[in-house]
């Protein structure tokens, strides 16, 4: 209703923070505090307030204290309704006050004398300054994020659009979907470096952030990755917690991403919406333009549907239900040549095209008793799409006004198929998915126990299930030799190894990793403290098979081998099986101090323990203060600072605990010929019959296609008379986890102020550091080091003179640079230049040779008998400094109806580390000070600007949501392709450089090559490491355009239809990208050096359009 003013005599000051600014200590849920006074100043002891948000768990009640104030915490976000009611004193009500996670809500009510004789009621937003809080973040509500252009349908690809995030280093979001520049392979999609995470926050590690989903872990902690996204039209609020001073949440050195999901509906509501994407409505790629190639094929529909409402079993219980398919159709022709023969023991796929028979090539054939074998084509065009099932719900029961219980349940299936290029070699039974199986069940009971006095217990229970994998992924692979030279020399000529059965390659693995957790926090209130005591139990029992040759490989060297099951070479690896059991304790205490009105000051402490790891020391201190001077609550200066602890991250431990346990069997570590494939044949048994490896072979033959286990083949070895031969242990790499490894940790501080400077206009100003410490690294302890008074191991090669090496005599020398050999002979002696511009390592080329002369004259350090060991310790550190400013305009109406809103950041920043994943090494061996440069994810600078504006109706009743993204390139590293010219195990060289830094930028295909700058690159002689500081290079910038048009049809009350347009790149601007592709200075001087070096061979989306509709009823 409306109050005239002359009646109300009214002060409120409501904290509401919505979008950019300030989140605090109790980082889930909404506190409110607030004094009531008369008309004339006095304090009102007793009155009666009363809080309800929406339809949620019922009223909550409190009562001023002498001072006449009160305090009601651990209310849920959402809608508030606050009544405040005295003795003589006129009813208060503020209606439909919007309070997101984290938030302190701050009132000041003056009461009328009851002779008006009129209940006031006031329906506001109010103010948005948040002047007790001091932890730094940003939220999107639920209007938002239904807003906002997103295509993908994952919430979390919406926090890039917030103050304070990057993608992780190597990023590949938001890629086109095309083959890189020049590259026309039939496995070419860009891969996400595994480990590196996939948000940063604050400029912490990516793989350093804690996802939550209300409130309760959704981290994968073998990958770094979210385990679960749930349906859009599911989520309430996503909130970025960017320096969390308070002790309330770990396990994140980084910062924290909460996805809050939506309760029920009060009364029945339904939310159908569907959206469709195809090429026909899509601009084509920058790269498929430039080669004359015609739009991918593209579909996605994405249907999804939302029900919530009261439950039919009882009045307080209310549900939601929510479930999303993705579908995007692809297809992928197989094109490869089969046998035309049948073969009873291992059928396969008949040819597709009979009538083009030919004789299948048999290499090398020493006679006329190899019969002929007939093979054709097999061309068939198979479906590999991505399909994906997302369901969330929820179920919340008031028991009554103080007790109330929520029960949640995660399901997430998907199936992709989409990394197959147009054509593959594949047959169908080998094709691999990458699949994601996730389940979670939780429970939240919060229990007021007296005005004073809260609990709330949580518990969860998750399955996270990814694999690599093919369908048949305990079925025996088989690799057969095909050689089809009728079309030699044609880019559709079959020659080479074709995979039948299963398929173990490209790190295929079975995962398993299921979560228990337990939470309980109990909150009091005591006078002007607000304290908080809590518990964090997770118990994680993580398990990886990795697959490669897990289910024997079986290698046959032409078709007829394998019609007469007579394989050329066996392999099988056993206990490729790890198990990391963890459990985490997590135990914290927090007090926020109102010291008066306008300063609050906040203390916390945690402690927590990874029981993976013997560190116990993570006690982590926090502090956080915010001072409104002045009492207009208009202006507030926040600081805050404390020390935070990651997660453990069990990939690494996976790998040392496979190098442990696997044990390999390969026939080709038998006595016998390397490549002899006469061995077998029965017709002509050869002279390498009575070998080993040839006795071995011959007697698996006949259980082909069940491959041999580990007793089998021990059984058969013994058999033959063959001791303990086959077994073969991965000397050249091995890893360990050195002793004194512990958790990392980071320590944050961040100060600022934020002014309303207009009508619901806001400007804040912040500077932030976040240093990062006892990071893991990598650093081999095995390396060659060079004897005393030698500077580099290029100076002991060169001194040792002439020295005799597998019977040559051999010397080192620094010949010509642009020596692609390396290898020479004068006088009898074999001259080794180490200066040779040859990448090869084997033993026969100067890096080989090299390598030999050292295992000749120099003992290994940490073990003789092993090649490259690493050790992981915590060596590695980040550094980030940033001073941001942001503007944001709360929703108003402007000219002729016209309503907006937008918040826009532009950040400052330096950021810097020593490596980019927990397993990165130094360039020279356990030097990562010299390391320490540009992150991968530094970018200078950073604009951010995302908005709404609706349009009056006699302009459509339009709404458009824009998204604008426009940032300083990101720097890259230069290697040299991977060569170990520095001789220490690790292919992350670097070469010299003599010019102006400045000048080694990316360039586009079209800019001309840099040879100036070439020539001031060059190859360091072997033994010695690059000049070249790591993260040299600065890469394109990124720019982001993306956009929504949307219009509401209010059909009745409670029915409308938005339909909706969402627009990727709108102006098809063309944003180069190097992806996950590695930057390197190889082959030059060829063609493809010129045409490719320094140039990104990938950008960014073209102009992709979304058509969609949401129907409520």
């Amino acid at each position: 209703m409306s109050i005239p003013l002359g009646k109300l005599s009214l002060s409120i000051v409501l904290t509401i923070t919505i979008t950019l600014v300030t989140f605090g200590q109790d980082l889930d849920e909404v506190s409110l505090r607030g004094t009531v006074h008369d008309v004339l100043g006095g304090v009102i002891p007793g009155a009666v307030i009363e809080i309800s948000v929406g339809s949620q768990r019922g009223i909550r009640k409190a009562v001023s204290d002498a001072n006449g104030r009160f305090s009601l915490i651990e209310l849920p976000p959402g809608r508030l309704s606050i009544s405040v009611s005295a003795e003589g004193f006129e009813a208060f009500r503020a209606e439909s006050l919007s309070a997101v996670s984290g938030q302190v809500v701050h009132i000041q009510v003056t009461l009328e004398p009851s002779s008006i004789k009129e209940e006031v009621t006031v329906a506001s937003d109010g103010p948005s300054l948040d002047i007790s809080r001091t932890t730094i973040g940003s939220t999107l509500r639920e209007d938002e994020i239904d807003a906002l252009p997103n295509p993908s349908g994952d919430v979390l690809d919406l926090v890039f659009m917030l103050s304070g995030t990057d993608e992780e280093s190597f990023s590949i979001d938001g890629l086109a979907d095309d083959d890189r520049i020049g590259n026309g392979s039939e496995f070419d999609r860009p891969s996400e470096v595994i480990g590196a995470g996939s948000v940063s926050l604050s400029g912490g590690a990516a793989y350093s952030t804690n996802i939550t989903i209300d409130g309760l872990d959704n981290n994968d902690d073998r990958s770094a990755e979210e385990r679960f996204q749930p349906p859009p039209d599911s989520v309430a609020e996503l909130q970025v917690v960017s320096n969390q001073f308070s002790a309330e949440y770990g396990r994140a050195s980084g910062g924290r991403i909460n996805i809050r999901t939506r309760a029920g509906d009060a009364n029945l509501r339904w939310n159908v919406h569907a959206s469709f994407q195809d090429e026909s409505l899509n601009a084509n790629t920058y790269n498929n333009n430039r080669r004359g190639l015609a739009r991918l094929p593209f579909t996605k529909i994405d249907p999804a549907v939302t029900v919530s409402g009261p439950a039919p079993i009882q009045q307080q219980t209310k549900f939601l239900f929510s479930y999303a398919l993705q579908t995007r159709w692809a297809d992928s022709r197989i094109d490869t040549m089969v046998p035309v023969d049948t073969i009873p023991s291992f059928p396969m796929p008949a040819p597709t095209h009979p009538h083009q028979a030919r004789v299948d090539d048999i290499p090398n054939p020493s006679s006329d008793s190899f019969p002929e074998v007939q093979i054709a084509p097999y061309i068939k065009r198979i479906r590999t799409p991505s399909v994906r099932h997302r369901i969330t719900g929820r179920i919340d029961h008031g028991f009554s006004e103080n007790h109330s219980v929520t029960a949640g349940l995660q399901v997430g299936r998907s199936r992709d198929l989409r990394q197959y290029r147009e054509t593959t070699r594949y047959l169908e039974e080998t094709l691999q998915a990458r699949e994601r199986m996730s389940d979670a069940l939780q429970f939240t009971d919060s229990l007021v126990l007296s005005k004073a006095l809260f609990n709330q217990f949580r518990f969860q229970y998750s399955s996270h299930r990814p694999a690599f994998a093919a369908k048949g992924a305990d079925d025996p692979v088989v690799l057969l030799f095909i050689s089809d030279d009728s079309r030699a020399g044609s880019p559709d000529q079959v020659r080479g190894t074709i995979v039948a059965g299963n398929s173990t390659a490209n790190f295929a693995n079975l995962r398993s990793e299921n979560r228990f957790q337990v939470q309980d926090t109990l909150s009091a209130v005591a006078g002007s403290h607000t304290m908080r005591f809590g518990v964090d139990v997770q118990s994680i029992n993580s398990t990886i098979r990795e697959l490669r040759d897990t289910t024997g490989t079986f290698n046959f060297a032409r078709v007829y081998d394998l019609i007469a099951s007579q394989p050329s070479r066996y392999r099988r690896s056993f206990g490729s099986t790890s198990t990391q059991k963890n459990t985490y304790v997590g135990l914290f205490a927090q007090d926020d101090f109102q010291i008066f009105d306008g300063l609050t000051l906040s203390t916390g402490l945690r402690y927590e323990r990874e029981s993976i790891l013997p560190d116990n020391n993570n006690v982590g201190p926090r502090i956080g203060v915010a001072w409104a001077p002045g009492g207009s609550g208009r202006f507030v200066i926040r600081a805050g600072a404390g020390v935070f602890y990651n997660r453990v991250l069990l990939r690494t431990l996976d790998d040392y605990s496979l190098g442990k346990s696997e044990r390999r069997f390969d026939s080709e570590a038998l006595s016998g010929p390397s490549s002899e494939a006469r061995c077998l044949n029965q017709i002509e048994p050869g002279p390498n019959a009575h070998t080993d490896k040839c006795r071995f072979l011959n007697a698996i033959a006949s259980r082909f296609p069940d491959p041999p286990d580990e007793g089998d083949i021990h059984e058969i070895l013994s058999a033959l008379g063959i001791a303990k031969g086959g077994f073969i242990t991965d000397t050249n790499f091995t890893r360990f986890v050195s002793e004194g490894i512990r958790v990392p940790e980071s320590y944050q501080f961040n100060a600022g102020f934020e002014s309303e400077v207009g009508p619901s206009l806001f400007v804040a100003v912040s500077f932030n550091f976040n240093k990062a410490s006892g990071l893991w690294r990598e650093t081999n302890v095995n390396a060659f080091r060079a004897p005393t008074g030698y500077g580099s191991l290029t100076e002991y090669l060169l001194a040792l003179g002439k020295i005799e090496l597998n019977g040559q005599v051999t010397r080192f020398v620094l010949g010509d640079p642009a020596d692609p050999d390396g290898v020479t002979e004068e006088n009898g002696v074999r001259l080794v230049n180490l200066m040779s511009l040859n990448p090869s390592e084997s033993r026969s080329s100067p890096i080989g040779i090299a390598f030999s002369a050292l295992e000749a004259t120099l003992e290994r350090p940490f073990d003789p008998q092993l090649g490259q060991v690493e050790m992981v310790s915590s060596r590695g550190k980040s550094v980030y400094e940033g001073l941001s400013v942001s503007i944001r305009n709360a929703n108003r109406r402007l000219l002729c109806g016209l309503s907006a809103s937008f918040r826009a950041v532009y950040t400052f920043s330096r950021n810097r580390d020593d490596g980019f994943v927990d397993t990165s090494s130094a360039q020279v061996t356990g030097d990562f000070g010299s390391e320490f440069s540009a992150s991968s994810i530094d970018r200078r600078h950073r604009f951010r600007l995302l908005g709404r504006m609706e349009f009056p109706s006699f302009l459509g009743g339009i709404t458009f949501a824009p998204v604008i993204r426009i940032e300083s390139p990101r720097p890259f590293n230069l290697g040299i392709g991977g060569s170990d010219r520095n001789l220490d195990d690790v292919s992350n060289d670097r070469p010299n450089f003599s010019g102006d830094l400045s000048r080694l930028v990316s360039r586009g295909p079209e800019d001309p090559f840099p040879s100036e700058l070439v020539d001031h690159l060059t190859l360091p002689p072997i033994g010695s490491p690059g000049d070249l500081p790591r993260n040299a290079g600065r890469g394109p910038m990124l720019f982001v355009f993306n956009a929504r048009f949307g219009r509401r049809l209010q059909l009745a009350e409670t029915i409308s239809v938005d339909p909706y347009i969402s627009v990727t790149n709108i102006l098809n601007a063309k944003v180069f990208s190097f992806g996950s592709d590695y930057v390197n200075l190889a082959e030059s001087g060829s063609s493809e050096f010129q045409r490719g070096f320094l140039v990104p061979g990938r950008t960014l989306s073209q102009r992709k359009v979304q058509l969609g509709i949401k129907v409520r009823f």
